[in-house]
This record gives C-alpha cells, sequence and structure tokens, in this order.
C-alpha cells in the first residue's frame, strides 16, 4: 500500500481505504469503500488535539453535503467506478490538523462512531521526516543509538538512545497519522524477555494495559510529528524496550516484522568492535523472528534474508563472517530444524516469489563478490 494511503477497518468492519495526494496546489483526500450499504460521512475538522471539531468550511463541501447541527456535516458516498467514495479538496496550506468522522448508515438507524472516539485523517504534514527531526535533536556523535523502522503499514519511525549523567533517555519520533500509543514493557535480562515497567519510569498519562505492558500517548510536535521520550535512572536502566504500536483511530497494531521492535538501552558490557556488534544485531534479529509466537514461515524467513543480505554485502572487513551466520541458519532451515510453516497460509505463488528474489540476489552477489562465492554457493544449496 502507498504511503499516502491507509486503510481504516471501523468498528462496525467496514474497510475505508484513506489516500491523500496533491493535485493543483491542492490537497485531495478520497475515501473510498467497496461497501454496497447506504452510508453518509458525519464529519469536522479539528485545529489540533486539545479542541473540540468545528464546522467544516462551506468551501470544502462536496456535493450533496448539508448541514447537522452546529458543528457537523454529513457527505452522501457517490458511486463512481463501481465503488463508492467521497473526495474532499482542501486549499493549501491547510489551517486544521485534522478531519474527524463518523459513518451513519440511515437505512439501519446505525453510527459507527469507533467507540464514541470518532476516526480521524491527519491533513497537515510535516516539512521535514522523523529521522531529520531526530537528528536535529540528537545528532549522531550524541545518541549511542539511532535506527530508522519503515513501517509496514506506511510511513517511519525513528529512534535514538543519549547517556546522559543521570541515566539514559529514549527518543521516538513518527510521522503516522492520527493518536499513537506506545504499547511497551522492559527487557532486563535478554531481549526476548517483555516485564511490566515499574511506575518509577513511567511518562505522563501511561496507563497499565491488563497487567502486562504499558501504554503511553505520542505528543503533538506542532511540525505534524509525534514523539515521545522514555527517562531512565542510570540504576534503573533496563537492557532494553521492547514495543508494539497502536493506531487509536484505526485499532491497527504496528509491529517490526511481525514481532515485537526492540530499543537497546544499557548494555551489560562494552562490545569488542563494530563487526561483532553487527554480527550480535543479525543474530537477534534472526532469533527474534524465529522464536517469536507470532506467524512465520519459510516466505517470511527467505524475505528477512534478502534484506539482511545487504549488510553482509559491499566487501567489508570481516563480511565473510555474516555470510557464514545467514548460511548457517538457511541450513538449519534446510535440514528442517526450523518451522517452516507457523501460523499462516502461505499462498504458493508468494513463496515462489520469495524463493525467487533470494536465489536472484545471491546470484547477483556472486557475480559481484568473488572472495564470497564458496559460501554464496553454500546458500544456494539451502533455498
Amino acid at each position: 500500500m502507498p504511503e499516502n494511503t491507509e486503510q481504516v477497518t471501523t468498528r462496525g468492519g467496514l474497510k475505508l481505504l484513506v489516500e491523500r495526494r496533491e493535485r493543483d496546489g491542492q490537497l485531495e483526500v478520497v475515501l473510498r469503500t467497496e461497501s454496497a450499504k447506504k452510508c453518509l460521512l458525519h464529519w469536522g475538522v479539528r485545529g489540533d488535539s486539545r479542541q473540540a471539531w468545528q464546522m467544516p468550511p462551506q468551501s470544502l463541501w462536496p456535493a450533496g453535503t448539508r448541514a447537522f447541527g452546529q458543528t457537523a456535516a454529513q457527505t452522501p458516498f457517490a458511486l463512481k467506478n463501481g465503488e463508492c467514495q467521497i473526495a474532499l479538496r482542501l486549499a493549501r496550506p491547510v489551517d486544521f490538523s485534522s478531519i474527524e468522522f463518523a459513518l451513519f448508515f440511515p437505512d439501519e438507524n446505525r453510527w459507527d462512531n469507533n467507540e464514541g472516539r470518532n476516526y480521524q485523517i491527519e491533513v497537515r504534514r510535516s516539512p521535514s521526516s522523523p529521522d531529520e527531526a531526530l537528528r536535529r535533536e540528537i545528532p549522531a556523535e550524541v545518541a549511542c543509538f539511532h535506527r530508522i523502522y519503515d513501517l509496514e503499514s506506511g510511513g517511519q519511525l525513528a529512534a535514538a538512545v543519549s547517556k546522559q549523567a543521570e541515566g539514559y533517555q529514549a527518543a521516538l519520533v513518527t510521522g503516522i497519522f492520527g493518536p499513537v500509543l506506545l504499547h511497551w514493557g522492559i527487557a532486563r535480562r535478554s531481549p526476548y524477555e517483555w516485564l511490566l515497567p515499574p511506575s518509577s519510569v513511567h511518562p505522563p498519562e501511561t496507563v497499565i494495559w491488563q497487567n502486562s505492558a504499558a501504554e503511553t500517548p505520542f505528543s503533538e510536535r506542532g511540525d505534524g510529528l509525534k514523539e515521545l521520550r522514555l527517562e531512565f535512572k542510570l540504576d534503573e536502566a533496563p537492557l532494553g524496550i521492547p514495543f508494539v504500536l497502536r493506531q487509536i483511530s484505526t485499532g491497527r497494531w504496528i509491529k517490526d516484522r511481525g514481532g515485537n521492535f526492540f530499543i537497546p538501552i544499557h548494555a551489560p558490557s562494552p562490545k569488542p568492535g563494530a563487526l561483532v556488534q553487527e554480527l550480535e544485531r543479525i543474530a537477534d534479529e534472526i532469533i527474534n523472528a524465529e522464536m517469536s509466537r507470532n506467524s512465520w514461515t519459510l516466505m517470511h524467513r527467505f524475505n528477512l534474508c534478502y534484506d539482511l543480505l545487504d549488510r553482509a554485502g559491499g566487501g567489508m572487513a570481516g563480511g565473510l563472517e555474516l555470510w557464514a551466520l545467514l548460511f548457517v541458519w538457511l541450513r538449519f532451515s534446510a535440514i528442517r530444524q526450523l518451522d517452516w510453516q507457523r501460523n499462516y497460509n502461505t499462498k504458493p505463488r508468494e513463496l515462489s516469489h520469495a524463493q525467487d528474489r533470494l536465489t536472484l540476489k545471491l546470484a547477483d552477489l556472486y557475480a559481484r563478490e568473488p572472495g564470497s562465492r564458496p559460501l554464496v554457493r553454500l546458500m544456494m544449496t539451502t533455498v
């Protein structure tokens, strides 16, 4: 799904595709659904997260829109090209931050309003990416950890950890649309632990979810991005933070390749070198994927290996150790010591595509990196 498109599955089960696109100096927001039910968009606009929504200006009203009370408008979905859709055209610059809406089905006299919270479409975008914004605040020479995650739902999450005199600070910045929660725990001894964080490290507005995780909302920055900072005193600093994200407006859980994200905070001992650190990071990603309770198949393994191959390439010093690590992993898979299918039904064409993509990647690396050919040839036997 393109980054400017998101899918909203409402509480009532209706699937809406929301697309944002620039056209003739305007921002066009298009809502589409394949549902044939008669449906009205009950909507307004919000200046910022602290204000109530307001009646949208009449200049924004699509055909058929009428006022509903003093603060909302109602617009019917129109049939076009075999689907029902509404197009809202907003002049730049947009002077409000979001469109808030609920759905009304007149034939059933039924409302779908996200259990009273309404649904939200953000329209004011940041001029910079999460990575750029975070690097301006925590430069590379200050950060002891910095990483950019490309999210499966579109967009990015930037994370950085800095060490200060009194402890550690973890900063997260994202451009995800709508209100977002950090659903998190702490790890003390292993990156695969998930322990309930003590109240002493809870940021403001943190709540406990089912006595197993903390949930903390991201705050608006004022530039279209959202941020969250976690602080730990030196004597309370955990090994790291496992977490996922929850998008409130859609109820969607956002994960890292189907598993938990992990941010290292306090390493128990210094690492002997960059190569060992890279080997550990890759091994940790592999182990986390293989041991997770989430769905996992041979297709997912091939796709992860495809992504990890880039780190083993480039002729870096000691690169053969990385190739050897990936070969051992695939060898365990080939001799059926690892799951080929877990909690997921892979379509044959999807597995075939993943296999072809990995094979072509290996063939390309075989041609470009003669020094790695013995290990590449061994890896080919496992695919």
